[in-house]
């Protein structure tokens, strides 16, 4: 691959990261045809290592059940490729051991 080239590409999708504007709109600015920025985008995410991020939890203020409405849909908590669905009357205590199992905390 050509390293100016590349470079060149590199600098664009900087710009085109802090431009705001969609693809088609930026390529119209710039002059650029749009099929070669999809393919420099597409080999750019194929080439650059994903490193994950770390999950970050939240804390989470539980109400009583009493206080819920009555409808029978439970609440869903979604982190990852985890859900968990909470349903009224749940446990408290067996929340949060699941909490921590998922954690390591």
């Amino acid at each position: 691959m050509n390293p100016t080239l590349e470079q060149q590409w590199k600098e664009r999708f900087e710009d085109f990261a802090s431009s705001g504007l969609s693809k088609r709109a930026f390529c119209r600015n710039k002059d650029l045809p749009y099929h070669q920025f999809c393919y420099w985008m597409k080999k750019f995410q194929n080439s650059t290592p994903v490193t994950p991020s770390p999950v970050q939890w939240m804390t989470l203020d539980v109400t009583p059940a009493e206080t819920w409405s009555s409808s029978p849909t439970p609440i869903r908590l979604r982190a990852g490729g985890v859900t968990i669905e909470v349903n009224e009357g749940f446990s408290e205590a067996l929340l949060r051991q699941i909490l921590k199992a998922l954690t390591g905390k």
